[in-house]
């Protein structure tokens, strides 16, 4: 449940996210919101099938296109902070993720046998005298 619930609240930041990048009169070039698109795209495919380490380095690549384009002045400083509280809100919800379960088995026994000494027969070395 916690899983879905956290899933959900990040889908809808997500969703909030592409959102704040698209527009006409929301200080974002039509340039920044195919690019900022493409990368949240990417994003929220990551997030929605639960890959916790795809999403945080998606999110990396967003936050690095929002550097990328502030730079270049093809976003408003409103809609640079919209977009980097946004970006935090998704961080916060990656961290409701549960992390990745990884399981573990054990190597086979060395012995052929079923006996104590691993001799093929369950024989001791003095027995076979």
């Amino acid at each position: 449940m916690m899983r879905t619930a956290a899933r959900a609240a990040l889908v809808t930041m997500l969703v909030m996210v592409s959102l704040t990048a698209c527009g006409s009169d929301t200080g974002v070039s039509k340039t920044a919101s195919s690019r900022l698109h493409a990368e949240i795209t990417l994003l929220r495919a990551a997030s929605t099938s639960g890959d916790r380490s795809a999403a945080r380095i998606a999110l990396a690549r967003v936050r690095a296109e929002i550097a990328q384009l502030r730079t270049r002045g093809e976003l408003s400083p409103d809609a640079v902070r919209r977009l980097r509280a946004a970006t935090a809100a998704v961080e916060l919800q990656l961290s409701l993720l549960p992390e990745p379960t990884t399981t573990t088995t054990a190597p086979p026994s060395e012995g052929k046998g079923h006996g104590k000494s691993g001799d093929e027969h369950g024989k001791d070395a003095k027995e076979k005298d």
